[in-house]
């Protein structure tokens, strides 16, 4: 999304620091398969002692340089969502600030504590785990596929299909479901923001005697929150058994 991507700014080097570490731990899968392969053929075909030794001290390097880049990966990936938030945040309220009071006077005080605390909570994951992860599936999908090319151009071949069907089943998906997933988050923040209102008003409603009309509109939005919420969870399963299905083939 090029808004969201815009509003990245310094946190722009943590997502292509990922993305570095995310295609090197792809690396490391392709060379972990091949020198198995190799290890295999030294054994059962040209039974080359010293040469099966050599691929598999080899293997453990690979392992071993796999798991610090594991390692790294996931602390960039916490290091880039505490800098989102931070960024985020900063924004968020430079941008209230300049508004004013009138606005934020004309504004529930739920609504604008839920944007900046629960919104951008909700919104971390896509800089830190999912943004970088769409670089990496691309570019590390070519990779193997370059690399099976070389090694067996007829695998490669059957192989290609499903590379490019797998990412362009999901954007026919987007396309026709994004409307409705992306719902979840707007019931979700109305409900977060009513809920708060109704807890910082309690004083005032128990005044009124409006607290029962209060709790059934509550639990209206607590319902309308779980069915849109179960929604988006059919969706998201059935997206996901038809990719892992053109995965597996």
């Amino acid at each position: 999304d090029r808004t969201l991507w815009a509003l990245t700014g310094p946190i722009k080097r943590y997502i292509v620091v990922s993305v570095v570490l995310g295609l090197l731990i792809t690396g490391a899968y392709i060379a972990q398969g091949a020198l198995l392969a190799f290890a295999l053929n030294a054994v059962l075909r040209t039974h080359e002692e010293i040469q099966f030794l050599y691929i598999i001290a080899g293997l453990a390097a690979v392992l071993v340089a796999r798991g610090a880049l594991l390692w790294f990966s996931e602390v960039t990936a916490q290091w880039t969502a505490e800098r989102t938030k931070e960024t985020l945040r900063e924004r968020l309220l430079a941008k209230l600030i300049e508004l004013g009071p009138a606005y934020a006077n004309s504004q529930e005080s739920g609504k604008l504590q839920q944007t900046i605390i629960g919104g951008v909570e909700a919104i971390e994951m896509y800089y830190s785990r999912y943004m970088p992860s769409v670089f990496v599936a691309i570019f590390g999908c070519l990779g193997v596929l370059a690399t099976l090319t070389v090694i067996d151009p007829t695998s490669a071949l059957v192989l290609a299909p499903f590379v490019i069907g797998v990412p362009a089943f999901t954007r026919l998906w987007r396309a026709w479901r994004g409307k409705r997933s992306s719902r979840l988050f707007t019931v979700r923040s109305e409900f977060g923001s009513y809920l708060l209102d109704s807890l910082q008003g309690l004083t005032t409603l128990k005044a009124f005697t409006a607290t029962i009309a209060r709790r059934m509109n509550l639990v209206k939005k607590a319902i309308a929150l779980r069915i849109e919420a179960m929604r988006t969870l059919s969706v998201s399963l059935m997206r996901g058994g038809i990719t892992g299905l053109l995965s597996m083939g």
